[in-house]
């Protein structure tokens, strides 16, 4: 019959090898606790802070009840129509501002025409909505009020959101214009492509030195091979309204129709020189329909 008694040191040493694998089994499990609370706590905060582009942007702050104080008891949201509105944004490395058209917008307007002061309520509303999406609110050169009209800026990294929030002035306040609430956003991108297009005007212009000016709205006609670009220059002076022109998409710089001399047609400044420009024989009467309303 064989002997299982065992000697104390063998005792001690079989006592050591289980403590040692029970703590390389604790080591292994603690790391491996480790690895995978890494790999989930990054995932929570890269998807809580996901940006949501234009479009979808617009799409979900016009889902029902995403805006408390834009419910449907107190506002009607207008049907889409195909418009353009304008998101008005400087760059942060760029001088001046430019005004970029985008069909992404939605719109709601007050049911009751009396006047209501919910901007500031919108605006808080839109903030936290917005932060949720992936934006932050930043101070623009646009977000002061003017004839009862704020703004409220908002940008991502691949966009930027502009709330337009619209009550009658102390004047209006009798009148029958309802509170409007309109949100319009652009892809950076686009907003890059309008500086590149106003640039490119900016350089034909060769005329006097220019005023300082914070923001630039470029306006563009086409009809056949024929196109002409009006620059409204935002200043602290007399506003420039610069005009350009192509055929087949060869651009030129034209003149300033907003001069200080010449004939007013409620719109622009024409001088004799000015017409004389504006009836070339090679824009065939677009520039005079167009900019003077006539065709000679």
């Amino acid at each position: 019959m064989e002997n299982d008694t065992q000697s104390p040191r063998e005792i001690w040493i079989r006592r050591l090898t289980v403590v040692g694998i029970a703590v390389v089994v604790l080591v292994v499990i603690a790391v491996g606790t480790v690895f995978v609370l890494k790999s989930l706590v990054p995932k929570k905060i890269s998807s809580s802070i996901m940006s949501v582009n234009a479009d979808e942007t617009v799409a979900l702050y016009g889902a029902p009840g995403a805006i408390t104080g834009l419910s449907e008891n107190l506002y009607e949201q207008q049907v889409y129509d195909g418009s353009n509105i304008p998101v008005i944004y400087k760059m942060p490395d760029r001088s001046f501002a430019v005004s970029t058209l985008t069909p992404q917008n939605v719109l709601f307007y007050s049911k009751s025409k009396s006047a209501q002061n919910d901007i500031q309520a919108i605006q808080e509303q839109t903030d936290t909505f917005m932060k949720a999406k992936g934006y932050k609110r930043v101070a623009n050169s646009t977000d002061s009020t003017s004839n009862g009209v704020q703004y409220a800026t908002f940008v991502s990294d691949g966009a930027v959101c502009q709330l337009i929030s619209s009550s009658p002035s102390s004047s209006q306040a009798d009148s029958e214009v309802p509170v409007s609430h309109q949100l319009g956003c652009a892809e950076k991108q686009a907003i890059s492509d309008e500086y590149a297009q106003t640039d490119k005007l900016l350089k034909l212009y060769g005329g006097k030195q220019l005023p300082s000016y914070t923001s630039v709205t470029r306006t563009v006609v086409t009809e056949d091979d024929k196109s002409f670009a009006t620059l409204n220059l935002r200043t602290k002076t007399k506003p420039p309204i610069l005009l350009f022109a192509a055929v087949h998409d060869q651009w030129s710089f034209v003149a300033d129709l907003n001069g200080s001399a010449g004939e007013s047609n409620s719109k622009y400044v024409i001088t004799p020189d000015i017409r004389t420009k504006l009836s070339d024989p090679k824009y065939g009467g677009f520039l005079m329909k167009y900019i003077v309303g006539t065709t000679s």
